[in-house]
């Protein structure tokens, strides 16, 4: 919403009553235009102070390169886990300098860990280790959540269990959410070296 025009309207809406109402010769005549003129003037500072409540909301939920973001979306259900696009998200954000929790490097069955397991459990001669359970993943996934800023939510995340229980503690804990095009075009990010003093 652009408050900046509102509040540009709404002055030139008062200034205008207020000569309407210097040039009219009774000024008894006019107690429900003043009142209305009042009104328009009180409108006009709530919405400024909105706007700048607004803008320090904004400044203070900016991303930059030093923010770190994590990745939800829906998974379950989906060919390959939808590890793809989870690291295909990962891979433009990190591009762009953000530091980014991808659940599906943190989720016992990638293919890092899948190996691992495999591995150990040949070279151990012990049966290879079940799948975790998905309150299991959900659990991994949101110790990577609370060490984050913000939320980057992957299309289709309305339709997954565990992101809408992401989302829904994200903005318990007052986390900025955006889209992965949202995040790659916000706020003209910083660079690590402009951050530090």
């Amino acid at each position: 919403m652009n408050y900046q025009k509102i509040i540009t309207d709404l002055e030139h809406h008062a200034r205008e009553a207020a000569e309407f109402l210097a040039s009219y010769p009774d000024p008894d005549e006019m107690e429900s235009e003043k009142a209305a003129h009042r009104a328009m003037v009180c409108a006009v500072h709530a919405l400024r102070e909105l706007t700048q409540e607004r803008a320090a909301h904004l400044e203070a939920t900016m991303l930059t390169r030093s923010s770190r973001l994590y990745l939800s979306g829906p998974m379950t259900g989906l060919p390959q886990q939808n590890y793809p696009a989870f690291h295909a998200a990962a891979a433009s954000l990190r591009r762009a300098g953000y530091r980014v929790v991808n659940p599906a490097e943190l989720h016992p069955h990638s293919r890092l860990r899948r190996w691992q397991a495999t591995m150990t459990a040949w070279l151990t001669r012990t049966p290879a280790p079940a799948l975790p359970t998905w309150e299991e993943y959900m659990r991994a996934a949101l110790v990577g959540l609370l060490s984050c800023e913000a939320i980057v939510l992957l299309p289709g995340w309305e339709h997954s269990r565990g992101a809408r229980c992401e989302v829904s503690l994200a903005a318990e804990l007052g986390m900025r959410r955006c889209t992965i095009a949202e995040a790659l075009s916000a706020n003209n990010p910083v660079t690590d070296a402009e951050a530090t003093p």
